[in-house]
């Protein structure tokens, strides 16, 4: 890698490296902090829906309670009432004198029976087909039951009665000839007006002896039948006429729930009390609950979102309340004519109901969602039920499920937001170190390049690259040597050129030297042809010569080999 890209690696990998390790330092320490953060929301989000699943639970189980204890003080008191009391012994005195009273013939109740049993097979029947799912009202099982005082008083008051079905109650007085009706007249308004303020279904009164019913209100079916012997009697109506003809002045009984034919086998629970006058048992008074009034108090569903619901479940896992999840299969009326279908029983239910256990768990409800519940056991006069305040943990958890979207959006926004800060604090530093790397590498390479400029041999250029600190130094340096070398190589030049000229002049001398030698060797040779006489006398001086010219020959090959050299060391030097 050259000096550039090595500055510039070392450039990024200082810059950065510690922005990572900062990075990851401080992405792990708020991702840990938002990982607690979400832990212990998620717990006390879930602690505070619990608490307020129970705070509901409470006041709700208060609220039915006392509503309940409300309904007994009621009967109560209702029992122990002069006029009830005087309405009951008249009632009962009178209501066996109807038919003769009018002068009912045997023909004439046939034709009551006939044209009653119309009443049964019309309006009755088709309501109840109707609030049945098409299902048909069993209406011979339940007619033949009916003895002769029941036909003619239902006769009067149901079939004649000029008032609508559903508005029966609305008649003070039927259109017959009987004591009866002036005491029912008499009664009628007042009583009327105590199950209209209190939101009762219907208040009846009956006659201990017969178990005849001698009063209702609202005229349905039941009405002037026998709770011993008649249609109704195996009913829950009956067990609370059986059990409360049996109690002292001043006590109560109340029965469950139960389906109940002649309110269309909707749903009916009974409240019932002894009607004493002095030590003498009058009859009974009862009240049939009124599903609407329980509906009300368990409806209210302030705190409770979307999901939410308190529903009351009694011990046979059916509804005793409407449900606001599922109203069409597990609302108290629906649940009770399809028990299979609104069948409530669950862990939650069974824990209250069997156990008595009061608690606060996730659970899974009725129609199959997953719900924070708080659910325990409810005295209903000593009847068990469950109370189940929950919440759908889709709903009641929402604000964790936000809580954990946020953290994790800001988990991912930090990471984001890190890479993108890391990138470009990598493209700046990059750009930083290629600017630095290109100021401190440039020059270098430079001088590098001038001093293979030198290494090749030419002396003659220059760096003119300008740089500071240590590169420059460099630079004036490597300029500084190529000017030294410049003068070294001059001076050697001038140098050689004046070996040259000495051994041009010295080879001249030679060729000279030569020449006389060789004028000497003529000469000689004249002289010695000449005296030959003096042969002997100048054989030593010939060799002499001949050793001279020879030395001279030698010196003159000295001198050009000499001259070659010089030449050679010029040619090198230039």
């Amino acid at each position: 890698m050259r000096l550039k890209g090595r500055l510039m690696c070392a450039f990024v990998a200082c810059g950065l490296l510690p922005m990572l390790v900062v990075g990851l330092v401080n992405y792990r320490t708020a991702s840990g902090g938002l990982d607690a953060v979400a832990t212990n929301g998620d717990e006390a989000l879930k602690k505070q829906a619990y608490a307020t699943l129970e705070a509901l639970r409470g006041t709700k189980e208060k609220q039915i309670e006392d509503y309940f204890l409300q309904i007994r003080d009621q009967v109560l008191t209702f029992s122990e009432n002069g006029m009830v009391v005087d309405a009951m012994r008249d009632f009962r005195n009178t209501f066996t004198k109807v038919s003769e009273e009018n002068a009912v013939t045997p023909e004439e109740l046939q034709r009551m029976r006939k044209e009653l049993k119309t009443f049964y097979t019309d309006e009755f029947a088709t309501k109840y087909t109707a609030d049945n799912n098409g299902a048909s009202a069993n209406i011979d099982t339940f007619f033949n039951k009916l003895d002769d005082e029941a036909v003619v008083m239902q006769y009067y008051y149901i079939k004649t009665n000029p008032k609508p079905l559903g508005s029966k109650h609305e008649l003070d007085r039927a259109d017959d000839k009987s004591r009866y009706s002036e005491l029912h007249a008499k009664y009628h308004p007042t009583i009327r007006s105590y199950l209209e303020k209190f939101g009762y279904y219907d208040i009846f009164l009956v006659d201990p002896q017969s178990g005849d019913i001698v009063y209702s209100v609202f005229k349905e079916l039941d009405y002037s039948t026998s709770l011993i012997d008649g249609p109704v009697a195996s009913s829950n109506f009956g067990e609370a006429f059986r059990a409360a003809a049996g109690i002292p002045a001043g006590e109560y009984k109340l029965v469950d729930f139960k389906q109940y034919y002649p309110s269309y086998d909707a749903p009916a629970s009974f409240i019932a009390s002894p009607i004493y006058e002095g030590q003498e048992l009058l009859g009974v008074a009862l009240f049939q609950m009124p599903i609407d009034r329980i509906n009300g108090i368990m409806s209210l569903r302030s705190g409770l979102g979307e999901t939410g619901e308190t529903i009351l479940v009694g011990s046979d896992f059916l509804a005793r309340c409407d449900s606001h999840r599922s109203p069409e299969s597990h609302s108290i009326v629906p649940a009770f004519r399809n028990p299979q279908k609104g069948m409530m029983k669950s862990d939650a239910t069974t824990a209250a109901i069997e156990r008595g256990e009061t608690a606060t768990a996730i659970l899974t409800d009725y129609v199959g969602n997953e719900v924070l519940s708080a659910y325990g056991p409810v005295d209903i006069l000593g009847l068990t039920w469950c109370l189940n305040a929950k919440m759908d943990t889709s709903e009641a958890l929402a604000a964790v499920a936000e809580m954990n979207a946020v953290a994790s959006s800001a988990s991912t926004s930090l990471v984001t937001w890190s890479t993108g800060i890391a990138i470009l604090a990598g493209l700046i530093v990059a750009t930083v170190a290629f600017f630095i790397a290109s100021r401190l590498a440039n020059p270098i390479r430079k001088a590098a390049e001038f001093a293979t400029t030198i290494a090749s041999g030419d002396l003659t250029q220059t760096c003119d690259i300008k740089a500071s600190a240590e590169v420059g130094d460099l630079i004036k340096a490597m300029n500084d040597m190529g000017t030294n070398l410049r003068g070294v190589v001059n001076e050697i030049t001038g140098n050689t050129r004046s070996v040259a000229g000495a051994a041009t002049e010295l080879s001249a001398t030679a060729t000279e030297l030569s020449k006389g030698a060789e004028d000497t060797m003529a000469r000689s040779t004249t002289v010695s042809a000449a005296a030959e006489e003096s042969s002997t006398n100048m054989k030593n001086m010939s060799a002499a010569t001949e050793q001279m010219s020879s030395n001279v020959k030698s010196v003159s090959a000295a001198v050009e080999e000499m001259t070659a050299s010089i030449s050679e060391i010029a040619k090198n030097a230039e």
